[in-house]
């Protein structure tokens, strides 16, 4: 009975010290999952994190996004325009493509001489940059949040065109961004290269009543 007794107290240390070793074990664990999202999350987009894209982001939005443009800011280099165009039929049935419109330039124009929300303001930008994100050069989705993207700027562009095409059912939309770089300053005495317009041509999306919901 005595030896029973005195084995009893070693038996729960090795259980206490198993036990430890797992809660360890599983406690690196999370630590190392959350610090591989993270650095997957704010590092720059790359193939990796767009492999991983949807795994990452289903675990650090909403609550943990960040970025690090407090404390390294980014100047922009190139100017962004979003332009759209539609094909619309009109009343007798008859088929149209329109030429390119500037949403960006449209909007710099009503911004002029106001103090626009930033909800209007960043909408259009915003919505380019989440798609270009959750896009691959080829315009292939990426994951879940890739399509939200989609639908997104989509929706985004056609609250623009609300009201341009009256009598006329618009069937279809191509959006495209035109990027300029932004020329040297007068002291910068590198070699002057010439800068023409990048253009990034988005597919045909067709348009249905459901996507002018709640605009």
């Amino acid at each position: 009975m005595e030896q029973q007794s005195d084995r009893a107290p070693a038996v729960r240390h090795r259980s206490s010290l198993a036990a430890l070793g797992v809660f360890g074990a599983v406690l690196l664990g999370a630590v190392g999952w959350h610090f591989a999202t993270m650095v997957l999350a704010t590092v720059p987009p790359n193939h990796v994190s767009h492999r991983y894209a949807p795994l990452v982001s289903s675990y650090v939005d909403p609550e943990l996004d960040q970025n690090w443009k407090l404390f390294a800011p980014d100047p922009p280099q190139a100017t962004i325009r979003v332009q759209a165009r539609v094909r619309t039929t009109g009343g007798k049935g008859f088929a149209r493509t329109g030429r390119w419109l500037d949403l960006t330039a449209s909007d710099l124009a009503a911004m002029r001489g106001t103090l626009p929300s930033h909800a209007y303001e960043d909408v259009l930008p915003m919505a380019w940059s989440f798609y270009q994100v959750w896009h691959t050069p080829h315009e292939k989705p990426l994951g879940s949040e890739g399509r939200l993207s989609t639908a997104h700027l989509k929706r985004a562009v056609l609250q623009r065109l609300m009201g341009r095409y009256k009598g006329e059912h618009i069937t279809g939309l191509q959006v495209r961004c035109r990027t300029d770089q932004v020329p040297s300053p007068p002291w910068d005495r590198g070699p002057v290269t010439a800068h023409r317009p990048d253009y990034r041509v988005l597919p045909w999306w067709p348009v249905r009543g459901r996507d002018y919901e709640r605009l």
